[in-house]
């Protein structure tokens, strides 16, 4: 018995991350083979080189098949023939939504004339770039339209950031997600630009470093005003101010906070306007400023559904702290090499020192 095609059509749209699956529907017969091979291509992520290889062949064989890609991820470094069709098949990608090649600084090397087909990918508005020295990504840069998402793994250089600039100040209205992994200064862009808000910025993850960025990162809460999801790489001070005043970044419900270099100085009772309420947080704090007690007045410690410590030491005023959790779900620990992770009405102690998930 043969399944009607609009029923074929809604099982295939529920496979769209199951590569094996698709696969094994282009063998089973022809209306599911038209289904599933479109469907194959819509979000391609390579690791191998056998497998990126017969990809990029394919794509090279049947360019019609490039414009079933929304999405192209590709991780590893790549020889020099591989890199002309890397060049080959992105022209075909039409309709590219989201774009991760780590080794596009090589593919420029390669040709240039592949910053004209990045340009030329109209419907391209999530983006991740591992940045280092070289100028390749200033050149990419100014070719981007205005992205819903940002991804940067590395430090952005002094040739990078003005490029960069411009593209956060392009995608003031559109950007959704910015995520810069290296460090990054906000102040000169946020000094020019001290009333533009990036109102749709729902998640955020950046590094706010030295101690003396702290007037910038109270400008960076109030340029990202309705973040949702927050990830920040503090010194001390700016890391107590953030978490202590519940006005910057007020929707945040899920946060992560990496507390650095020197101790966490306590919370001054005239930053503290209401304690912060999340449901999800996670604190990196380091040996210099080890104890959750701390941050006791900073958090609504009953809202919180998941925790996740991970500390130098843990101290009795930590426990005490912990047992203001009432409403929790979730529960990890690590500290230095030992992990402890419980969820409600479970506990183990894995002896490998890996956090549970």
């Amino acid at each position: 018995m043969s399944l009607p095609f609009d029923v074929l059509e809604q099982v295939v749209s529920h496979l769209s991350d199951s590569g094996q699956t698709l696969l094994a529907l282009c063998h089973v017969s022809r209306d599911t083979y038209s289904l599933a091979r479109p469907a194959l291509y819509r979000f391609v992520e390579l690791g191998p080189r056998s497998v990126f290889r017969t990809f990029l062949d394919n794509i090279a064989r049947e360019p019609s098949l490039g414009r079933h890609v929304l999405s192209f991820v590709m991780q590893s470094e790549l020889e020099n023939n591989d890199l002309s069709l890397v060049i080959r098949v992105l022209g075909t990608m039409v309709n590219l939504r989201h774009l991760d090649v780590r080794c596009l600084d090589s593919v420029i090397r390669q040709d240039v004339g592949v910053l004209d087909v990045i340009k030329g990918l109209l419907h391209l508005r999530s983006i991740t770039v591992s940045t280092g020295r070289s100028s390749s990504y200033v050149r990419v840069f100014t070719r981007l339209p205005a992205m819903r998402a940002v991804n940067v793994d590395g430090n952005l250089g002094y040739y990078q950031v003005k490029v960069f600039d411009e593209l956060l100040l392009r995608s003031v209205t559109s950007l959704e997600r910015l995520r810069i992994m290296g460090y990054y200064n906000f102040s000169d862009l946020l000094k020019g630009h001290s009333d533009l808000r990036w109102e749709s910025v729902r998640d955020l993850e950046i590094r706010l470093i030295p101690e003396s960025m702290e007037p910038t990162s109270l400008q960076v809460a109030h340029a990202f005003p309705s973040v949702e999801r927050l990830d920040l790489t503090l010194s001390a001070a700016p890391a107590t101010r953030l978490m202590s005043d519940p006005t910057l970044f007020p929707h945040v419900r899920d946060m992560t906070v990496r507390v650095e270099r020197e101790r966490v100085p306590r919370p001054a009772a005239h930053l503290v306007p209401g304690r912060r309420t999340v449901e999800h947080l996670t604190m990196h704090l380091s040996d210099a400023a080890p104890s959750l007690k701390l941050f006791a007045d900073v958090f609504q410690w009953q809202a919180l559904r998941s925790l996740q410590l991970h500390a130098g030491w843990i101290f009795d005023e930590t426990i005490a702290v912990l047992n203001l959790c009432s409403g929790l779900y979730y529960l990890s620990l690590t500290v230095q090499s030992t992990a402890l992770g419980f969820r409600r009405g479970v506990s183990t102690w894995p002896p490998s020192g890996e956090i549970i998930d």
